[in-house]
């Protein structure tokens, strides 16, 4: 991450929910290039969901069974905790978010939280409009807005490489994450 903070988020204007949209941001999806794409569950409303989708995107997998696997699952601190570990020790730089339009708007704030976590470019797929509540979930973050595929297509299969190599280490065991 650069002295100035991490890149600016940039959304991607899919106003009507055309399939290439989300087909080009699929075909970016390149783990071992640092970019990594979730198309979020149905089920992403709970507290730690989205962790957990981004956790399988990144091949990780939940503890089975046992005495704390409830704590695990339903707990989204321990889950961003390990979403945060695994994307820096994946070395993963740009990370993709389908359907960002159909998340939470906690659900949104933990991801601009582990764009600052972790010195990441976030790209939102945002599958209508503009909207007030994009507006406003942007307004303390700098953005840019894509609104053409062509330039969509530039921007997913983009690979941002830091100048020294060196990563965020991120905010240890005192991070607060956006709380539901």
């Amino acid at each position: 991450m650069t002295a100035g903070g991490p890149p600016a988020v940039t959304v991607l204007i899919d106003k009507d929910d055309h399939p290439a949209w989300t087909a080009a941001a699929h075909t970016a999806h390149e783990p071992a290039l640092g970019r990594l794409t979730i198309d979020p569950s149905p089920a992403n409303g709970a507290p730690a969901a989205l962790a957990h989708d981004l956790l399988y995107a990144l091949g990780k997998r939940l503890p089975q069974g046992g005495e704390t696997y409830g704590t695990w699952a339903d707990s989204q601190r321990p889950a961003w905790d390990a979403v945060a570990a695994w994307i820096l020790t994946h070395r993963i730089r740009h990370l993709i978010v389908c359907r960002t339009d159909r998340l939470t708007g906690a659900r949104q704030k933990q991801l601009l939280a582990l764009r600052e976590r972790c010195g990441i470019h976030l790209t939102l797929l945002w599958h209508r409009p503009v909207t007030i509540a994009l507006r406003t979930l942007l307004e303390q973050t700098p953005y840019h807005l894509i609104e053409t595929l062509p330039q969509a297509r530039a921007v997913l299969n983009h690979t941002e490489h830091s100048p020294d190599g060196t990563r965020n280490a991120g905010g240890g065991l005192g991070w607060n994450w956006p709380q539901r």
